[in-house]
């Protein structure tokens, strides 16, 4: 994304919203973070170098075949911001930082490369900016650092807070699911791994997600059809009880997450995370061997 005249499509009151892209984030530093790009994308320590079965889809380990392109694309930052939810600290936040912006920018041209619609890959980057900012700030290191001062969404649009207009966004497309069922399936994605946006200070802000959620299940199965949502049958309870429809999730998420999880495993971003709990990694090793096989 190197236009600086592309424009989103989920324009404000009268359509004059224009998402500005910035190709390269300079200006002063805010707080501990630095918003210049290192010379590298693992600088100064290297980390491992992912495999090109994993990144750039080899044939090794396709964990993203099945995914729609655009979620495919995103896979290291939807992995990434599943794992950052539950992260109490980072070894370098500032590096951390760079190596996300590497990543946005990787994602951007992937994405492209796979024909995705310009402005499909611009509101997906804005939507991706926007949940990872709001998960770093929900950690204790994001608030020490002072990530508000340089956010991603920042960097990349010019604005501070996405969690209002992810909305607009999500708003605008469900007019034509068809077109946009990609991005409304990564907004799903988002929204599962804990994305709340404007909702997040609302008393009831859970239940409207929930009701978001449960929209957003019955269009994606008008789309692409009909799922069978039960995980495990290890899962029910004795007694059947009335489910929301969000509560039955479509096995393409799952696939979805884990192949992000995957991938997380050899990107090097846990390099630069630093702690991840034991339970975490059970979990994901867990995860990895019943629908690997």
């Amino acid at each position: 994304m190197s236009n600086d005249s592309d424009k989103t499509f989920f324009g404000g009151a009268g359509g004059s919203d224009r998402t500005v892209i910035v190709p390269t984030p300079g200006g002063r530093s805010s707080g501990g973070l630095s918003t210049q790009p290192p010379p590298t994308a693992f600088a100064p320590h290297q980390a491992p170098t992912p495999p090109p079965s994993a990144v750039d889809g080899g044939q090794g380990l396709d964990v993203k075949q099945g995914l729609n392109p655009l979620t495919a694309s995103a896979s290291e930052l939807i992995a990434l911001l599943g794992e950052l939810r539950q992260t109490v600290q980072v070894q370098n936040p500032n590096q951390l930082r760079q190596q996300v912006i590497q990543q946005i920018r990787r994602f951007e041209s992937e994405a492209q490369s796979k024909g995705v619609a310009s402005d499909v890959v611009l509101s997906a980057r804005y939507v991706l900016c926007s949940a990872l900012d709001e998960a770093i700030m929900n950690t204790p290191w994001g608030a020490e650092v002072g990530w508000s001062r340089a956010t991603l969404l920042s960097t990349f649009h010019r604005e501070n807070v996405g969690g209002e207009k992810v909305f607009l966004i999500l708003d605008k497309i469900l007019a034509t699911p068809a077109k946009y069922i990609d991005l409304i399936e990564l907004i799903y994605v988002c929204l599962s791994l804990g994305f709340e946006g404007k909702y997040k200070l609302d008393p009831r802000g859970r239940d409207y997600l929930e009701t978001i959620r449960d929209n957003l299940v019955r269009t994606i199965q008008m789309q692409r059809g009909e799922f069978d949502g039960d995980l495990s049958p290890r899962w029910r309870g004795a007694t059947p009880a009335k489910k929301r429809i969000s509560e039955y999730v479509p096995l393409w998420v799952v696939a979805s997450i884990m192949a992000a999880g995957l991938l997380l495993s050899y990107s090097g971003f846990r390099y630069w995370l630093g702690t991840v709990t034991d339970a975490q990694e059970q979990q994901l090793q867990e995860l990895t061997q019943k629908y690997q096989s």
